[in-house]
């Protein structure tokens, strides 16, 4: 038996309680390596008192495989304060794994197991909205859905420039509804609508005006309601990572450089500096969207702000945070302390592309987008 490959540790990754109450351990094993796991586990305050010596074995299932491991899991349901277990290996010998350790006997002193503590299970527990297990999701990009006008010169331009406007309008979604339903969708995903220089809109100038050639406030607020009333829910996507340089901090920090007070609200590499390549940090090395410092407090809390407006002012449902891999983990741990005490049914969708577990440790992102 290959034992370095054996793996289980008291994190989210291998104990957690799931939605339905109950509470899932996993182990893994070299691909291959093991015939049979079986799980046991008794209630830690009770064994061994007055002769009690209950325990529970659960034959565990083979739920996943990758080219180097097998994955092993089995749901308990018990409301012990707590639980001790471990786990009876058999491949090409029997052993028994127990808090770390490979035994040849079964354990019998509960100091030699695992430990699971419910209460930090059940206060831990990662919970996701329910509308949006299975939902379907439908992605907009506000300028080329629907013009609530003529068409653009641009609209049909098979090279289309970043600056190009299109026409496309919040009240020409809002007019589409109908359609949206018909194709059996359960969330609209906007791309950002905010005031910005770009087609794109993730280079921000205004996190709190929605752009007027969307059609403004009236505009989404109408968007919303509509979707709403429909029983769609709409999400916003939204970049925390950098602003536009036509940002009120930033453009302060131009004009008066080492002396303004936004100084600390980015990461400007030496004064005096101006507005091109390397002169500060930025999404990528678009020096037009420079990268906004979020362990700044004054920054926080200034995106705390945006995050309350849209949340209370239009009652979306959720956001999609661009780039958050790029983001402050502090950041985030309060970004869903807010929107979660708003709204605890919003969505938190973050933009990363690869393995992703220290954003989903249940106090940060719900979910990603995994495109890969």
């Amino acid at each position: 038996m290959e034992k370095s490959s054996i793996r289980h540790f008291l994190n989210g990754d291998y104990v957690y309680k799931t939605f339905k109450g109950t509470y899932l351990f996993r182990l893994a094993c070299k691909k291959n390596d093991l015939s049979k796991v079986t799980f046991v586990y008794l209630d830690k305050y009770r064994f061994g008192i007055r002769g009690y010596d209950h325990k529970d074995y659960l034959v565990m299932n083979k739920v996943a495989s990758t080219d180097i491991y097998d994955y092993y899991e089995t749901e308990i349901n018990c409301s012990f304060p707590a639980i001790k277990y471990y786990f009876i290996l058999e491949g090409n010998e029997i052993l028994y794994f127990s808090n770390g350790v490979f035994y040849t006997n079964e354990p019998k002193d509960i100091i030699y197991m695992f430990t699971a503590n419910t209460y930090i299970l059940d206060d831990s527990y990662f919970s996701v909205p329910a509308w949006s297990r299975g939902a379907v999701f439908y992605q907009i990009f506000p300028e080329r859905f629907n013009p609530t006008s003529n068409y653009s010169k641009n609209w049909f331009d098979v090279d289309v420039k970043h600056f190009y406007r299109t026409n496309g309008t919040l009240d020409g979604i809002a007019k589409k509804i109908d359609y949206l339903c018909d194709l059996g969708i359960d969330c609209i995903y906007l791309n950002p609508i905010f005031k910005a220089n770009s087609s794109h809109r993730y280079d921000t100038v205004d996190y709190f005006e929605v752009c007027e050639k969307l059609g403004g406030h009236d505009g989404f607020m109408n968007l919303v309601n509509k979707a709403h009333s429909k029983g769609i829910k709409v999400i916003l996507d939204i970049a925390f990572n950098h602003t536009s340089t036509d940002f009120f901090a930033f453009k302060d920090l131009c004009i008066n450089q080492e002396q303004s007070k936004y100084k600390d609200w980015y990461f400007i590499y030496k004064f005096p500096f101006k507005k091109d390549f390397f002169e500060y940090k930025c999404f990528s090395y678009y020096y037009m969207m420079p990268k906004l410092n979020t362990t700044n407090k004054e920054v926080e809390e200034y995106l705390l702000d945006v995050t309350r407006y849209y949340l209370e002012e239009f009652k979306i449902d959720g956001f999609r945070l661009d780039v958050c891999d790029e983001v402050s983990h502090n950041f985030w741990k309060k970004f869903r302390s807010t929107v979660k005490s708003i709204n605890k049914d919003a969505l938190i969708l973050g933009e990363i592309w690869y393995e992703s577990t220290p954003w989903l440790r249940g106090d940060e992102i719900d979910t990603i987008t995994n495109y890969t």
